[in-house]
């Protein structure tokens, strides 16, 4: 856990001071990170969580992103349950996509996001 002053972003480990050391401030960000495995059942919308904005080359994105939804498929009409995590400070990219009767893995992907090139925006255009 870190502990931010809100006002002056000096950064200390103790939640307990209830001013800031250096200016006094009471206002304070608190950052927890949480790290955890779960499993997890639901229903469409799903769940998406975004980190925090952090400026990469010319754009503002978010540092990480997970994402848990169902979702029919088109072709046969089955339904497919996939997970997805963007880890842009860490550099990389998880999907795995399985159908939710058979529980058959229908896409797997985890790589250094780098390396994950050719989709989504970044797709060549067929002209």
């Amino acid at each position: 856990m870190i502990v931010e002053c809100t006002g002056c972003k000096e950064q200390y480990d103790d939640n307990t001071t209830k001013t800031c050391p250096v200016c006094g401030s009471i206002e304070k960000t608190i950052y927890i990170r949480v790290e955890h495995t779960i499993g997890v059942k639901m229903k469409v919308p799903g769940l998406n969580i975004k980190g925090k904005k952090i400026k990469l080359g010319n754009r503002k994105r978010y540092s990480f992103e997970h994402e848990w939804n169902s979702e029919k498929r088109q072709a046969n009409g089955s339904i497919v349950k996939y997970e997805r995590k963007i880890d842009r400070v860490g550099n990389r990219y998880y999907e795995h996509v399985e159908d939710c009767k058979t529980g058959e893995v229908r896409h797997h992907c985890d790589e250094p996001l780098s390396d994950h090139t050719g989709h989504g925006s970044d797709k060549k255009n067929k002209k």
